[in-house]
């Protein structure tokens, strides 16, 4: 190290410069060298530097973690219905087999139903046919014709389909005045 005052060199063991007689300061008896403020700048900013990838490096471990979550495990613990392609097949089926009206399909018999509200200007909005899965089985879901009424009154049309058997049946009244397999001759 060198002398602040006369610059000359001072051991390490010393405990006053050689040339001037300066005491040499206590902290620097203890480390043998005084830390210069450019050091101490370069140190901070290291310690930044590595604190910024440190959080950046969480924060990507944590995305990754939670896109495999959301990947792989959240569609075990929340399965979806049927396949789309098998759901759509089954209601076209359900909506072309003839139903309890001679010479109707289920389709023109819930059709001639709305229309009939709309005739009678109770008909305020309809969804439709719609599906539903069913918790606990990727092979049985709801199939669903909607519509509402004045008054938040909703109509609906409601039969439990299985893809296995290809089977509909009625789940509330208005789907087994419409179709029901066991009305059929």
């Amino acid at each position: 190290m060198n002398c602040p005052r006369c610059h000359v060199q001072v051991p390490a063991e010393a405990a006053r410069c050689p040339g001037c007689k300066l005491p040499k300061p206590k902290r620097l008896h203890d480390t043998g060298s005084r830390p210069s403020p450019r050091l101490k700048k370069q140190k901070k900013e290291r310690s930044k530097g590595a604190s910024i990838v440190l959080s950046v490096s969480l924060c990507l471990i944590l995305a990754v973690l939670g896109g495999a979550f959301y990947i792989f495990v959240l569609p075990m613990m929340n399965p979806s219905g049927p396949e789309a392609q098998a759901a759509v097949s089954m209601v076209t089926k359900l909506r072309s087999l003839p139903s309890n009206t001679e010479g109707k399909t289920v389709g023109e018999r819930m059709t001639e139903e709305m229309e009939r509200s709309k005739r009678v200007g109770n008909l305020t909005s309809y969804r439709g046919w719609t599906t539903k899965g069913l918790k606990g089985t990727r092979t049985r879901f709801l199939i669903l014709f909607s519509y509402e009424e004045q008054g938040n009154v909703v109509q609906q049309a409601e039969w439990i389909a299985d893809v296995n058997t290809s089977s509909f049946t009625p789940n509330n009244d208005l789907a087994r005045e419409i179709y029901d397999p066991n009305k059929r001759n």
